[in-house]
């Protein structure tokens, strides 16, 4: 990619939890080791940009930290973070809708994007906890 001219790549990192990789299926992102994966990337001569997600349902507490620290090892300068989003017409959306954990209360629509966050039965709980992860980072 660098001798064609790349200087930026973006990788969906998603989470650097191996047990919500392995619930999303995300598998591709657990058969290495993601850290020495970006140093090689880095050495190789691209730039990373990354995609992280927060609000998988295994996650564990103090996921923010974790993603910070796993941002500042690598050094990936840029950074993109969203909540976890179920869209419609998907095996995730149809699942969360199938378990009642949908909300219409969240529920989002327009013409490019008709979708619905996810949230469970304790949303309000879980809502804060995400908030409080990862607000102090942004």
């Amino acid at each position: 990619m660098v001798q064609t001219g790349f200087t930026i790549v973006f990788m969906g990192i998603e989470t650097s939890d191996t047990d919500s990789l392995v619930g999303i299926h995300k598998l591709q992102n657990t058969r290495q080791d993601l850290i020495e994966s970006c140093h090689k990337i880095t050495r190789a001569g691209l730039q990373i940009m990354s995609g992280f997600i927060v609000g998988f349902d295994n996650e564990r507490p103090g996921a923010g930290k974790r993603i910070q620290a796993f941002i500042e090892e690598t050094g990936i300068p840029q950074c993109l973070f969203s909540l976890l989003q179920a869209l419609q017409n998907t095996a995730m959306g149809h699942r969360l809708q199938k378990e009642g954990r949908l909300s219409d209360w969240v529920r989002a629509s327009s013409p490019r994007c008709n979708y619905e966050f996810c949230a469970n039965s304790s949303s309000r709980r879980t809502d804060r906890r995400v908030y409080r992860c990862i607000l102090p980072y942004l």
